[in-house]
């Protein structure tokens, strides 16, 4: 529960950015005993996690779209809907603070429905895997549906600087871990090892009003099931007011894209995404927090060998955290 921008551009950029304004430096950061009303946003957690606490993060994404088939298809509707549940462990290894090392547990519903008008929830009735609904003469596949472990991964957070602790890093490897046959995983974009780095800063506007700022990439990798390198790259900017002790409100804008490389040649555009979106963050408790998400398309440029976007598109995510003692 995805070209305009140059990363690394960006990247020296937000560098550039805070090294150039002393101001940053002039503010008291935000140190890691504020991490628990930090934000949780797009599947990221911004900060790193205190020396011998550990983070534990659950993201349940929803996405959905209607689609339009090519006119030698018959040139109908219909809608293709997935839900993702996203676990991260998070683990303060360093003394300092400045290293976090954690794992991933990814998990896909996925439900294609040959009637666009059908509600998006459709997706959790269909409970058993590879389930295929079809029209009355046994032909014509209505509806499909399928349920699997899709990845496991690893990751790290580090602070690259402790005099920028505005800025850090992430990254890490997922493992495809499906057991659908080769041919679903391909559909399902679940079938390669991929790779991801991106680069978080935030600043401190004013008290309780933050800014925050990410970009990078995820590099898919080619293998035996799927011959065809894709690079993703990713960015976000998100400004966030926390309007009490217990509420955090934010706004955001997104942008993503999908590139695959051509035999013998450069990276085709296969997919543009931007987005705008708005959320809020709960604190339940000290160390527990409820966050949700809402985004939908300002662009949307997506075209398949079958078929391409027509409208409709909604991502819905509701977050969990939780953060440990010592």
């Amino acid at each position: 529960m995805k070209a305009g921008f140059s990363l690394l551009l960006l990247l020296c950029l937000f560098s550039h950015f805070a090294i150039g304004q002393s101001s940053f430096f002039q503010q008291r950061p935000v140190w890691q005993d504020t991490l628990p009303i930090f934000p949780v946003f797009s599947g990221l957690s911004p900060l790193l996690v205190p020396s011998g606490e550990l983070e534990l993060l659950f993201f349940n994404v929803l996405s959905t779209q209607r689609n339009r088939n090519l006119a030698e298809l018959g040139n109908n509707l219909s809608r293709s809907t997935a839900f993702q549940h996203i676990l991260q462990v998070t683990y303060g290894v360093s003394d300092g603070g400045r290293l976090n090392l954690g794992a991933d547990l990814h998990y896909l519903h996925f439900r294609f429905d040959g009637n666009s008008d059908n509600s998006a929830l459709k997706v959790f009735t269909s409970t058993a895997s590879d389930t295929a609904v079809t029209d009355t003469n046994n032909v014509n596949i209505r509806a499909l549906s399928f349920h699997t472990l899709s990845r496991v991964g690893l990751r790290f957070r580090w602070l690259p600087s402790e005099n920028l602790p505005e800025l850090t890093l992430q990254g890490g490897v997922l493992f495809p871990a499906s057991y659908q046959p080769p041919a679903i995983q391909r559909a399902l974009n679940v079938a390669r090892t991929q790779l991801w780095l991106q680069g978080n800063f935030y600043h401190v506007f004013s008290e309780g009003l933050y800014g925050f700022a990410n970009a990078g990439a995820f590099l898919s990798l080619s293998n035996d099931k799927q011959r065809q390198t894709t690079l993703t790259p990713v960015g976000n900017l998100l400004v966030a007011k926390q309007v009490s002790d217990l509420l955090i409100v934010f706004a955001q804008t997104a942008f993503n894209g999908s590139y695959n490389k051509q035999y013998r040649a450069g990276l085709q555009n296969v997919s543009l995404q931007w987005l705008y979106g708005v959320g809020a963050q709960l604190q339940v408790s000290e160390r527990f927090s409820v966050s949700a998400e809402l985004q939908k398309p300002i662009k949307n440029d997506y075209k398949s060998l079958t078929s391409k976007y027509d409208g409709g598109l909604t991502n819905v995510s509701l977050n969990l955290r939780y953060i440990t003692g010592n």
